[in-house]
């Protein structure tokens, strides 16, 4: 089982150094109710569950090491099975090769989608690709 975190919070002092840290869990907060007057044409699925997981690392500035000042654990879901974790965000990943596949492939005129559904192919389906569509525009 695992999960993915966020970098929430860092505060460095006058000369660059960073004394404090806060990483969060990526489904932390609440998603806020909508407002509007009328109803959103599309209603997406929950992606924010209110875990309160996360760690605090401070900086002790007597002997400049860091500690791991708060750290919480308690889920409030079912973590990633371990066959699906190299999907979530933290752990997708576009290697130089595939990148570089990607660039050739949009220099000859073909088109990220289909850039991306040729990768899928050759590594028998889109659970072995490791990344999504959207990684490969950034």
């Amino acid at each position: 089982m695992s999960f993915s975190i966020r970098k929430d919070y860092l505060n460095k002092n006058k000369d660059a150094v960073t004394t404090f840290r806060r990483c969060s869990y990526f489904k932390e907060d609440v998603k806020r109710k909508y407002e509007g007057d009328v109803m959103p044409k599309r209603i997406r699925a929950l992606t924010k569950t209110g875990c309160e997981t996360k760690i605090v690392i401070v900086l002790l500035r007597g002997i400049m090491k860091y500690r791991v000042h708060e750290l919480v654990l308690d889920h409030n879901h079912e973590l990633h099975i371990t066959q699906c974790s190299h999907m979530m965000p933290s752990q997708r990943k576009v290697s130089e090769a595939q990148g570089f596949q990607t660039e050739i492939n949009e220099d000859v005129g073909i088109l990220l989608k289909q850039s991306h559904e040729l990768m899928e192919k050759e590594v028998d389906g889109m659970g072995n690709v490791g990344y999504t569509r959207d990684d490969l525009k950034r």
